[in-house]
């Protein structure tokens, strides 16, 4: 029991959440209680500039996952578009480590490319994003080494994340969660001990990133035996040609969806610190910054377990994948029902007895955004579900949802001010379900309401219920 415990994707992934969460609760109420408004601003901003920077992944990152995930099941390269439509269950052939070794250093060559990329959209969307918020500041040199310091760390991050999508892809997705979690745990007691020590911008930056740099690094060192084992380096695999069709063909349907998540996910927090003043600002970034954490937590306790949902559906196991899924669904939405409820009963009491320079937002913006993570996480979870059948619909839907996106906040903001992203995030979604309807279920072989009559909709009706209560009782304070 204790060994299947240890060895667990959802509970390392957990072990790894919680740390991560844990982090947050000590570190944020510390730094949004030591540094300024300003510096507050700038500190949430540089995470939504890196992350609409990673937009040059292009989807390579899950493209990479799931055909190593494919040709380690035993799928050969030629076999990978076929995958959309078994539905039996089929014994793949056995591993073929030529096929297998060409796929990884593709990946390698790929990325070597796209880390170029990465660093030069860093420095230019920085500048042209931070350039205003920075010079706030008291010292605007500061909020500049400040910002060195995360597009150095960050693009060794970007290029070392190889070896995290080679474990995951053969299955160590638990060990990839076990080692971020362990380190996570000693970053921990670094990072709190900066923050009651030096609690300066450049200091708390620089601990977050050694603490990033070190998951990476340890990634790596745990992932060469298992690379010296499965990888040849005299590989003579003849048809690359079809090796960099499948994989171009996937990443670039699944960049058109990564480039609109990221936009639609992170533009509010860029123009909200672009329209608004720093003290408001700041509160609206924090509780942003709040939900993303609940979204990756929920997030993280679905991707533990899409390696094994992409090896169920190689093989065309409907019968074990749909129960499978559901469970999985299960426990991701009860994250965030949990992560959501706390929030609401003790979140602006903690902040107020601590002091803090900055308060969750509203009631009602507090309420949008948790219905548009329900919304996101459903939506990606059927992007995700549909891409481990190789059918990649997202690069058609996400684009969908970001139009309507873009045209309901230009609508709306007059009337609606900050809390139009998350009602326009929501209601895009709404409008695209009948799109994902009709062209997703059908690649596992039910229908919407066959399905998520038993998983999304009732997880709604909750949290329309646990809503309801708070709007009559805000007992968050």
């Amino acid at each position: 029991m204790i060994k299947r415990f240890f060895n667990s994707a959802i509970i390392n992934s957990w072990f790894n959440s919680f740390i991560v969460v844990a982090t947050s609760i000590i570190a944020i109420p510390i730094v949004i209680s030591k540094l300024s408004i300003e510096e507050i601003n700038v500190w949430f901003l540089f995470a939504a500039v890196v992350s609409l920077s990673q937009g040059v992944l292009l989807g390579f990152n899950s493209t990479f996952v799931r055909f190593i995930v494919y040709s380690y099941s035993g799928v050969k390269i030629r076999e990978f578009q076929q995958i959309k439509i078994k539905k039996e269950n089929i014994n793949p052939d056995e591993f073929d480590k030529n096929e297998f070794s060409a796929i990884y250093h593709m990946m390698v060559k790929v990325y070597n490319i796209l880390t170029l990329f990465y660093t030069s959209i860093l420095v230019l969307a920085g500048y042209a994003v931070l350039r205003s918020p920075i010079s706030a500041l008291s010292s605007a040199s500061e909020g500049w080494i400040a910002w060195i310091i995360i597009a150095i760390s960050t693009t060794l991050s970007f290029r070392l994340g190889v070896f995290q999508i080679f474990l995951e892809g053969i299955g160590k997705v638990a060990l990839v969660q076990r080692i971020k979690g362990a380190v996570s745990l000693v970053g921990l007691v670094m990072i709190i001990t900066v923050l009651l020590i030096t609690p300066t911008l450049i200091s708390i930056v620089l601990v977050y990133q050694i603490v990033a740099l070190a998951i990476a690094f340890s990634i790596s060192f745990y992932s060469y035996r298992e690379r010296r084992l499965l990888v040849d380096l005299n590989y003579s695999y003849a048809n690359k040609r079809l090796l960099r069709s499948n994989i171009f063909t996937s990443a670039w349907k699944s960049g058109i969806t990564t480039i609109s998540a990221n936009t639609i996910q992170h533009i509010s927090s860029i123009a909200v610190s672009q329209l608004f003043p720093p003290a408001q600002s700041a509160s609206f970034l924090f509780t942003k910054r709040i939900f993303d954490i609940m979204e990756v937590f929920t997030q993280t306790t679905f991707q533990a377990r899409l390696p094994t949902i992409a090896k169920i559906r190689s093989r065309g196991d409907i019968k074990a994948l749909i129960p499978y899924l559901r469970q999985t669904q299960y426990f991701a939405y009860a994250v965030f029902i949990a992560g959501f409820i706390v929030l609401i009963t003790v979140g602006n009491k903690l902040l107020s007895m601590m002091n803090t320079n900055v308060l969750l937002g509203d009631q009602l913006l507090i309420i949008l955004f948790s219905f548009s993570i329900i919304f996101r996480r459903w939506l990606g979870f059927s992007m995700a579900i549909s891409n481990q059948s190789n059918h990649l619909i997202d690069f058609i839907i996400i684009p969908l949802t970001g139009l309507s996106f873009f045209i309901l906040t230009y609508a709306l903001y007059p009337l609606m001010g900050v809390h139009v992203f998350p009602f326009a995030q929501i209601f895009s979604i709404i409008l695209v379900i009948p799109f994902v309807a009709k062209m997703y279920y059908p690649v596992i072989y039910t229908s919407f309401f066959k399905y998520e009559i038993k998983t999304l909709i009732p997880i709604v009706g909750l949290l329309i219920l646990i809503n309801l209560l708070f709007y009559l009782n805000p007992i968050q304070g």
